[in-house]
């Protein structure tokens, strides 16, 4: 079951509409990501979007729509106009991370035509935005993505390998024009070999604390740290920092104030 909202925006002379399309009945409670488990070997979360945003565009005379979910998110320039959104996730040091769908409740859409993403001006460019299909992915019989959820390689983050969990809740296939909407997604990413511990301790700080809690859906999978420990402290013999400048007088100026 579904309720809809309709929202009237007019724009530069031309009428659209936004729906906002409420969806019932999700397997979690909050919208979006939701932490099942986490472990050493890795974590299931359940993705759960409680609504998804439809805009109406006429576009070359064509009347077609965007599917979204209520987040900022880029789609690639000629691609199907579909957004999604992604969190990072703690890996273990040296392991690869392996993700697999477990089960999705869906909801199919008929003739829908999909808008291709706009091009992403520069900010001095005033000419119009332009929407050009990419043919590799309208000319084909097969769905966009090829997958609702897709994993990045592995990076760091203040030694903290990571990698990013990316959800688009949508597939489209350009030629039948059929739209499938996950309305929930329960996945398992496994971490694979590596050390078992995740990060680096000493480059554990209390001002980088906050932006890895924020930033991580399994931060509590990284080990506690006493930042105020006396092994700690004497280890920065005093300093919690260090500036290099050159041997100039006015940069040492700058660097005392």
């Amino acid at each position: 079951m579904r309720k809809i909202l309709i929202i009237t925006v007019l724009l530069f002379t031309v009428s659209f509409a936004d729906e906002v399309v409420t969806f019932d009945n999700n397997w979690a409670s909050n919208p979006l990501f939701n932490v099942v488990s986490e472990t050493p070997a890795g974590i299931q979360i359940v993705f759960s979007m409680h609504e998804m945003t439809i805009e109406e565009q006429l576009i070359d005379g064509v009347p077609m729509k965007s599917f979204g979910v209520p987040t900022v998110s880029i789609p690639d320039e000629g691609a199907p106009n579909l957004t999604g959104i992604s969190r990072y996730i703690a890996i273990p040091q040296g392991a690869q991370a392996i993700v697999t769908i477990l089960d999705s409740r869906t909801e199919v859409y008929h003739n829908v035509e999909i808008a291709p993403a706009p091009n992403i001006p520069v900010e001095t460019d005033d000419a119009p935005l332009r929407y050009v299909k990419d043919m590799k992915i309208y000319g084909r019989n097969a769905y966009y993505p090829s997958s609702p959820v897709r994993l990045s390689k592995a990076m760091e983050m203040r030694g903290v390998d990571i990698v990013l969990l990316g959800v688009m809740p949508f597939q489209y296939n350009p030629v039948t024009k059929e739209l499938i909407v996950y309305k929930d997604i329960r996945v398992k990413v496994d971490f694979i070999g590596g050390t078992g511990h995740f990060g680096e301790d000493r480059l554990r700080s209390r001002f980088w604390e906050p932006i890895l809690q924020s930033h991580l859906l399994n931060y509590n999978s990284l080990p506690h740290v006493d930042f105020y420990a006396p092994e700690r402290i004497q280890a920065r013999d005093g300093y919690e920092y260090i500036i290099i400048v050159p041997e100039d007088a006015l940069f040492e100026a700058w660097a005392d104030t």
